[in-house]
């Protein structure tokens, strides 16, 4: 398998982002569920609206989910409650939209250079991942840590649960 080039789209430029990815074989990241204005707005008429527009796209479709103000992993459980209403909010978005990897970051914090937060953001996050994953009842997850994020790749069609959508 050679490299996938997807378009980065915003709600701002989705029609044209579609209109190149149609005409060179391209696929789409989507931006505009991963901002909370749009999550706790009128979400469903956008996905209804992107149902229609991204059905001629031939390349893959990825989606960013929530990452503003999300800590995953936190040692504050209700923030861990957070994260985890607004990842479910995305992964069910992404399923409707037929996306086939969702994209999560867990916000390391660079700035706080002590070994306690470091191993500690890590173990936690690995926890919470984990957890999540069996949660939603997703049957594969890669999840890959790195210095700066966390990356969840979840191939959304058909693995995820009624229970999960409902």
């Amino acid at each position: 398998m050679g490299d996938r080039v997807l378009l980065s789209s915003s709600p701002k430029n989705i029609e044209e982002c579609v209109r190149i990815a149609v005409g060179h074989g391209l696929g789409i990241e989507l931006m505009a569920f991963a901002y909370p204005d749009l999550l706790d707005g009128d979400w469903r008429s956008v996905v209804e609206r992107y149902k229609v527009l991204l059905e001629p796209v031939p390349g893959i479709l990825t989606m960013h989910g929530p990452f503003m103000d999300m800590a995953s992993g936190s040692p504050d459980q209700q923030i861990n409650e957070v994260c985890k209403g607004r990842f479910r909010h995305a992964l069910r978005i992404a399923h409707d939209l037929g996306v086939q990897i969702v994209v999560l970051h867990a916000n390391f914090i660079a700035s706080i250079h002590t070994e306690e937060y470091r191993s500690g953001w890590q173990r936690r996050n690995v926890t919470f991942h984990h957890l999540h994953a069996a949660l939603l009842t997703v049957t594969a997850v890669a999840a890959a840590l790195y210095p700066m994020q966390v990356v969840a790749r979840l191939p959304i069609a058909a693995t995820l649960r009624n229970e999960v959508l409902s």
